[in-house]
Order: C-alpha cells, then structure tokens, then sequence
C-alpha cells in the first residue's frame, strides 16, 4: 500500500485485524506500517512500544483521512493520541519531517 502527502509517496505495509494490530511492530525489524482500526476512537487508538526495541514515529490519522496527532515513540513507552484516530501509521524515524507532516495534513491511501 502506498500512503501519498503532497506528492510524495510512503510503502506501508496494510495491518488490519486484532493481532496483526497487536503485533504491530513487537519483535519485528524497522519498516512502515499502517494499523487500521475497526472504529474510531482514542482509547482505541493508543499504542505500545513494548518489545518494540528501536525509536519510531506514531501518526494518528482520523476516518477523513486527516493527521490529528503525532509521537516519537521510544522503546517500552505508552500513548493515547489527542483526538480520535481510525488509523496509526507506524514509521521509520525521520518521515515525519521528510515527508512534511503536520497535524491538519490530508493523506491519501492508494492500493497498489
């Protein structure tokens, strides 16, 4: 899957269901991934860093596809996002500011 903010393009790698979620990034090298939520909500959408043994960055991105809040997160750490989230994005350090993200910034999801 492709994630597209202002022309410039992410991969991610699509988790959808409750353990892939879980999983999420536990035990797992450094890649991209996007965890989508089957509701909306901010409970619903806060993570954990627990086996998670490398800092990444947390984007929480509402069901308008809208950024709403955004962390680093380091190893074995815990957080709730601002708003209600439909969708973390799990990335690499540094995407954020090299892809110009911003809390308001409209993503765009595309198949590929």
């Amino acid at each position: 899957m492709q994630i597209e903010i202002d022309q410039k393009t992410i991969e991610v790698e699509c988790c959808r269901g409750f353990w892939k979620n879980f999983r999420g990034l536990m035990f797992s090298r450094r890649k991209n991934i996007l965890l989508v939520l089957p509701r909306e909500g901010r409970n619903r959408a806060a993570i954990h860093s627990f086996f998670v043994f490398f800092p990444f960055q947390a984007v929480f991105i509402n069901s308008r596809n809208e950024v709403v809040d955004a962390m680093r997160m380091k190893p074995f750490r815990v957080f709730r996002p601002r708003k209600p989230a439909k969708f973390v994005l799990e990335l690499s350090e540094g995407n954020i500011a090299a892809n110009d993200i911003i809390i308001g910034s409209r993503l765009v999801f595309k198949m590929v």
